[in-house]
């Protein structure tokens, strides 16, 4: 089978299409096609070729020589997010794939909820303090646009990485699969002492806390990055420049601090499933997922972009993903306690082992893959007849 992913300019869709690969028997020959802006991210394997694309043509030639048996789309509503896709571009792209009679299938970041454009608003994620009028037409633009897109993406399969049945019972054309934990050799503890902490920081919700807490922000991430290191820790930070500058400053001569911005997926993946507590700003950054394969206990200072951009993310990503286990949110201002971070980490690997048992109820990436063809032939079937 050839099986083509494109992905958006979206560094967690990325980590979405990874994911699902994971879970790809190595007779499927996958090929993965990125904006240029990702290129240095994912580099090729032996069971996966990684090319990357400026425009419209570059795709559609892609298409042509490979003739994919199913093409994924990671995600089909965020290809037209930035400047390499107008949304007519993205139109021009689906109808030519449905052409063709190949099976598309997209992630979905809104789970199904994007019932118009009025779902979505990205004022808090565009505003730099007092929103301007341009701004605010930005922010309906793009509200517009995506909500277009997924009219346009009504007829393609879309897929979830959690039990899409615990939002909508019975929705045609969602599938839901979960691909084996992260490799043993990603979560074997690493032999040099000491054990790592890991913080992770989107360039998008750094701007959110940012924007919130200004200097008195860095300072506090500071406190706690020291914190780390008194508790016996290293303290990894993975965050976007402009934050690692403003922290590198204020660090001074702290040895057990590492600052990380952008080194590609396969580094960032063994940082991840290496360290022995990870602490997020959002509850649906793509990597958390790999840590609740492994059972590696993860918290949480933030709820996260998302739920900004569209509030009914609030409850629905929790039921989803946490199978309706709400994770606790750590206050920032709050020292580091062991004890505390101990019982906390307890309950997240806890609920991790529960939702393990949800998600072995979904179908194998290959399994699924499997169904989506096919299906797609009972449809040429049904044409015919």
């Amino acid at each position: 089978m050839q099986l083509l992913l494109v992905v958006s300019g979206d560094y967690g869709e990325l980590g979405g299409a990874m994911y699902f690969l994971q879970g790809v028997d190595a007779n499927i020959s996958a090929h993965v096609l990125l904006p240029t802006a990702l290129r240095h991210a994912v580099s090729s394997t032996a069971t996966m070729r990684v090319d990357h694309y400026d425009t419209l043509s570059d795709i559609e030639a892609c298409v042509e020589q490979l003739a994919p048996d199913v093409v994924m789309l990671f995600s089909g509503y965020l290809l037209t997010i930035g400047k390499r896709f107008s949304f007519f571009n993205a139109v021009a792209l689906l109808w030519r794939l449905k052409r063709r009679g190949v099976p598309v299938l997209t992630s979905d970041p809104f789970l199904g909820l994007l019932d118009s454009p009025n779902a979505l608003d990205f004022n808090a994620v565009l505003s730099q303090g007092r929103l301007s009028w341009r701004q605010r037409l930005l922010s309906q633009r793009l509200a517009w646009r995506l909500y277009f897109l997924k009219v346009q993406l009504r007829w393609c399969w879309h897929v979830y990485p959690s039990p899409i049945q615990r939002l909508h019972a019975d929705r045609p054309g969602a599938l839901s699969y979960a691909a084996l934990p992260a490799a043993k050799s990603m979560a074997v503890e690493l032999a040099a002492d000491p054990p790592s902490w890991i913080f992770v920081l989107s360039q998008v919700d750094c701007r959110i806390q940012m924007r919130k807490g200004g200097e008195g922000f860095v300072s506090t991430l500071v406190q706690r990055l020291l914190e780390c290191v008194a508790l016996g820790r290293k303290a990894v930070l993975v965050a976007p420049s402009f934050l690692l500058s403003a922290v590198r400053d204020k660090l001074c001569l702290a040895t057990e601090v590492e600052l990380i911005g952008d080194e590609g997926y396969a580094a960032f993946m063994r940082r991840l499933m290496h360290a022995e507590y990870a602490f997020f700003w959002n509850y649906y950054s793509f990597s958390i997922i790999h840590r609740v394969r492994a059972n590696r206990p993860v918290m949480f200072f933030d709820v996260g972009h998302m739920v900004h951009i569209m509030p009914k993310l609030h409850d629905a990503g929790v039921q989803l993903f946490y199978d309706a286990w709400r994770p606790p949110l750590l206050p920032l201002e709050q020292p580091f306690k062991d004890a505390d971070l101990a019982h906390r980490a307890d309950e997240s690997v806890a609920q991790f082992e529960r939702i393990n048992q949800g998600l072995q109820l979904c179908a194998s990436p290959t399994a699924l893959l499997a169904q989506v063809r096919l299906a797609n032939q009972g449809d040429v079937l049904n044409s015919q007849t």
